[in-house]
């Protein structure tokens, strides 16, 4: 499985708000790279199963809670109102995604150092 981006979105019971630093060291542990745009809200790049995400997820949130985990294809259609930030995470993970890793990409764009 390759690298791709999915889109997490949860759905608190309960309390309608929830710390999502909670959520960190989960989501760091499936993903690449990641960027959350609302307290409830993760784009992440990631190689991991879908299925492995969902299981590490329903570990650490509580049985009432709801998500979804979809894949985005942010090369063909990505629009809409988001912050600049946003955008230009999408931008620079779309070209590490394309290369393997930042130095991937790095050595592509840079010459070569002496």
């Amino acid at each position: 499985m390759g690298r791709r981006y999915l889109h997490i979105g949860i759905g608190y019971s309960g309390p309608a708000w929830r710390d999502p630093a909670v959520l960190e060291p989960t989501i760091r542990s499936f993903s690449i790279d990641w960027l959350r745009y609302t307290t409830s809200t993760w784009i992440i790049l990631t190689e991991v199963p879908t299925q492995v995400i969902t299981e590490r997820l329903k570990a650490v949130l509580s049985s009432d809670d709801i998500f979804m985990i979809t894949e985005l294809n942010m090369r063909e259609m990505a629009y809409g109102v988001m912050p600049t930030w946003v955008w230009d995470w999408m931008n620079r993970n779309q070209a590490v995604a394309a290369f393997g890793t930042a130095q991937g990409l790095a050595n592509k764009l840079l010459p070569p150092r002496p």
